[in-house]
């Protein structure tokens, strides 16, 4: 059963039980599903990005205020992601914001079907 995307247009959501599994979403409604013990890293830059590394992929997700985000996924407490169209944005709030999720396989022969997380894509709106 797919899960439906939040409706006040959450960048994500943590729980206090550790989910096996990362489902991230995109805004065209592609969605993925990473398990945790296959996250080797996750790096933080606060004025570039976060960067979560997986043995089959990386996945770099671009947004702002993202430092709760970065010490939920340490702990293996998110939920799911997703990233929002800029018309969600407001450049005054300071909560989070994911304006882009790019999903790069780090396998050869591993072949994405979701075209929602490719860095090629056309920009957000």
């Amino acid at each position: 059963m797919k899960m439906e995307i939040d409706e006040n247009r959450l960048p994500y959501r943590t729980t206090n039980n550790a989910p096996p599994m990362l489902d991230i979403h995109a805004t065209a409604g592609d969605c993925i599903a990473l398990p945790y013990n296959f996250l080797e890293m996750v790096q933080h830059n606060p004025s570039d990005a976060l960067l979560l590394t997986f043995a089959i992929c990386e996945v770099r997700i671009v947004g702002r205020n993202l430092s709760g985000l970065y010490s939920s996924l340490v702990q293996h407490r998110v939920e799911f992601i997703q990233e929002n169209d800029a018309k969600y944005e407001k450049m005054d709030d300071k909560k989070p914001f994911i304006s882009r999720i790019e999903i790069k396989p780090i396998s050869t022969g591993l072949e994405l079907i979701v075209n929602g997380f490719k860095s090629e894509r056309e920009p957000l709106a």
